[in-house]
């Protein structure tokens, strides 16, 4: 669980594995890294891993800024995404086989909720 409580600051171990629902209480993923800049120190994004959920299939990587999630702080820490589950299906994907070596225009244009 998520110890968020009056900070402004979390750990990236409570964050990483996390389960993301979105704002209609729907499962849509869990926070798989963080992706940091070597050169800045800056937290590009987080990878959110989604689907993989039945026989078969396998899981999408989607990057998506730390700004985009809400934590919801009752006696259960949440990590909302305003998000419905058919926008995750059509977002771009990462490769979990072949990762940019730099951040690129591209790839940081096609990050969601920019």
């Amino acid at each position: 669980m998520l110890n968020i409580m009056n900070s402004q600051i979390i750990s990236t171990t409570d964050l990483i594995g996390t389960c993301v629902i979105n704002k209609d209480w729907e499962r849509v993923g869990t926070i798989h890294s963080l992706v940091v800049d070597r050169k800045s120190g800056d937290i590009l994004y987080a990878l959110l891993s989604f689907g993989g959920l039945w026989w078969g299939s396998e899981n999408k990587y989607i990057a998506v800024p730390l700004k985009a999630f809400e934590y919801e702080v009752t006696s259960d820490t949440r990590i909302v995404l305003d998000v419905k589950r058919e926008e995750l299906e059509n977002a771009p994907t990462l490769d979990k086989n072949s990762w940019p070596l730099e951040p690129t225009d591209e790839l940081l244009q096609s990050v969601l909720f920019r």
